[in-house]
């Protein structure tokens, strides 16, 4: 038995949007006979669409079977006359003049896949034609609200808008434009699915005893991204590399790395990317400067701080060495670069030593971890800034 006596919430879903076809706006143009609506049959029993509405909020159109024989001389293998959507896969609500010349332009422009399920509306267009800023919901025969989309938003011209996956709410977060170069994906599985584009976020020098890089790597989009590798670069010689292993969807990772045998007088430091199966590797490389010259010289009492109340290292000392008076500020940053805490801010004067005491602005034990002192001041009405690190750890008592 395929058919559902009850029809649950969410089995059918919205999963693509064409809003925005390639080419010129008008009757039997392009943007009016090429738009069209995906849906997805999440559930494991094939579902009867007959009597099936869809609307846009200004006009609903009932769901029909595709009928139009002309269709399969460019697409042998589409199913069409039928209603039936069988378990886990895609269906497409064409707007009827699909097939139809036109103004001549842009001519049943999609890839289909073989035995893709083709429907349409009992009108002239779905809804009353599709714009960018439309909304769309599905009705069961009883009127019941099956899925909705209602997070529309513009898209270059001849890209759809895609649920980033089946499973995913109807939230604006959820709906993305299509990431593959044709513009959408009608029939497959979504870009946002298979589109794999790590990128270097953020890189960050810190200058102490030996060089410290701070690189972040994060996985932009929603597939796992694979094995990666990043290679470093001062004045343009390799000075090293490191190998990362997968990153999952939306993941960011932080990368320390402590180089060796610097060239002489390095000021630019470069790290670069490589990911086999990346898409984009626009974003896959950054650059960072050393400062020229020692401007300052800021002393620690200890590289730790362990506020435990056992008498050692319960604070952290700051001392600053200036050439002379000046309006600073002190800051702690965590290392995704938001500020926790401000130390101070104000004019510096000789022999002045600043406190911090593992807390942040609130009063409130930061966690245990690496964080940034950053140390901020002017010279010859310049901004300068020297940043320090510093680990929390211990036992903490209030």
């Amino acid at each position: 038995m395929f058919l559902l006596p009850l029809l649950l919430i969410n089995q059918i879903v919205i999963n693509e949007v064409m809003a925005n076809p390639k080419g010129k706006t008008g009757p039997g143009c392009p943007e009016d006979r090429n738009e069209f609506v995906e849906i997805y049959n999440n559930s494991n029993d094939t579902i009867n669409l007959l009597g099936w509405r869809i609307s846009d909020f200004d006009a609903r159109d009932t769901i029909v079977p595709w009928t139009d024989t002309t269709i399969l001389q460019k697409y042998p293998n589409l199913k069409i006359t039928t209603t039936l959507l069988p378990p886990r896969r895609y269906a497409l609500i064409l707007d009827c003049e699909y097939t139809q010349t036109g103004n001549g332009e842009f001519i049943m422009p999609y890839n289909f896949p073989e035995s893709l399920i083709v429907f349409t509306v009992g009108n002239t267009t779905i809804g009353d034609e599709l714009a960018m800023n439309d909304s769309l919901i599905i009705y069961s025969p009883d009127s019941t609200s099956i899925s909705t989309f209602f997070s529309p938003k513009r898209t270059k011209d001849g890209f759809s808008l895609e649920r980033v996956s089946p499973e995913s709410e109807d939230k604006e977060e959820n709906w993305i434009e299509c990431l593959d170069s044709s513009g959408s994906t009608p029939g497959y599985e979504n870009s946002t699915l298979t589109f794999i584009d790590p990128e270097l976020s953020h890189l960050d020098l810190l200058k102490e005893e030996r060089l410290k890089i701070y690189l972040w790597v994060k996985n932009r989009y929603y597939a796992d991204c694979g094995p990666w590798r990043i290679e470093f670069k001062a004045n343009g010689t390799k000075i090293g590399e490191m190998d990362g292993e997968n990153l999952k969807p939306r993941q960011e990772t932080l990368i320390l790395y402590f180089p060796e045998n610097l060239p002489p007088k390095t000021r630019k430091i470069t790290a670069q990317l490589f990911c086999p199966k990346d898409k984009d590797t626009s974003n896959n490389f950054l650059t960072a400067y050393l400062p020229a010259e020692k401007e300052a010289e800021v002393i620690l009492s200890s590289e730790v701080i362990s506020p435990d109340n056992d008498g050692k290292d319960d604070y952290l000392i700051i001392n600053l060495l200036l050439e002379e008076e000046t309006d600073i500020t002190i800051e702690v940053f965590n290392l995704f670069g938001r500020k926790v805490r401000r130390i101070y801010q104000g004019k510096w004067q000789r022999n002045q030593e600043f406190i911090w005491d593992g807390k942040d602005d609130d009063k409130k034990f930061l966690p245990r971890g690496i964080y940034l002192l950053s140390i901020s001041y002017k010279k010859e009405g310049k901004e300068r800034i020297i940043k320090k690190t510093c680990i929390l750890a211990g036992k903490f008592k209030g």
